[in-house]
């Protein structure tokens, strides 16, 4: 009984490993892939120029030069993030299906949630890489403008990262089941409605007819509320932001994206290809 115990342990370790296997592989093509991608390219060049345009206003100012630089420098970063997010997420799996690449990927032993979290993966790493390349431009030409560093930047940086990852996470779902252009109109949707969620709120119980008022707070549930990661105004003006409160809009994120990814794979592996 125990040798028979012992080749079950076994089994299930190199299975696991495989899987982990099977995803890292998948996540370092599309990594590649995503890399010589010309969007990537001409985002973080407009990004860069947009970053140095801050630069340049603040110039402008005889005064608060470096708070204008690192405010006009988040919202670049924040707006070019979320575009990258909502294109590159929107065509992770309709691309695949439109080019029929996907077809060669599932004929081998790859299981179709496998293939989606690998996508998602190397996703999530261009947009870390990304939005840690944007930042770094900003704090150089921060510091040349005259501020200092703090843990708030840092911390912003955190939640902005976080808050690509869940708009990714949902236009993955939308190109799990359409094409790449409805995918990211759809992503979009989320991506305003996100950033108006508190007046969405204010209004819902408002709103004339009231029939519309059970839709309205159905969505407010279902989709993200992304004015939690938008912390540029603090920044900026030097506000504090505890820890509690990153950790806990970090985790609040990360719970999205699970339910995101868990959504897209249920998704996919149900869609008749």
């Amino acid at each position: 009984m125990k040798k028979k115990v012992r080749k079950v342990e076994f089994s299930q370790k190199i299975t696991i490993g495989h899987t982990v296997k099977q995803i890292l592989g998948i996540g370092i093509v599309t990594f590649h892939e995503l890399v010589r991608e010309k969007i990537l390219w001409s985002t973080l060049l407009f990004a860069f120029l947009c970053v140095g345009l801050s630069y340049a206003l603040s110039r402008l100012s005889f005064v608060e030069n470096a708070r204008i630089a690192l405010d006009f420098g988040l919202t670049a970063v924040s707006l070019i993030g979320g575009l990258l997010s909502i294109v590159m997420g929107a065509s992770l799996i309709a691309k695949e299906i439109e080019n029929r690449t996907v077809y060669v990927v599932l004929s081998k032993a790859v299981w179709r949630w496998q293939f989606v979290v690998g996508r998602l993966l190397g996703l999530f790493t261009v947009l870390i890489l990304n939005a840690t390349l944007m930042t770094l431009v900003l704090l150089l030409i921060f510091v040349i403008s005259g501020g200092h560093l703090s843990s708030a930047i840092f911390k912003s940086l955190v939640l902005q990262i976080t808050e690509f990852g869940v708009l990714a996470s949902m236009a993955c779902i939308f190109s799990s089941f359409s094409t790449v252009s409805l995918a990211a109109i759809f992503a979009s949707g989320v991506w305003v409605i996100g950033h108006a969620m508190e007046d969405l709120r204010a209004v819902t119980d408002k709103i004339e007819p009231v029939s519309l008022r059970p839709i309205l707070h159905f969505i407010t549930f279902v989709l993200p509320d992304l004015t939690r990661f938008d912390v540029k105004v603090q920044v900026s003006h030097q506000l504090p932001i505890t820890w509690g409160y990153t950790n806990y809009t970090i985790f609040y994120g990360l719970a999205y994206m699970a339910f995101a990814i868990l959504t897209a794979c249920t998704i996919f592996s149900r869609r008749d290809l």
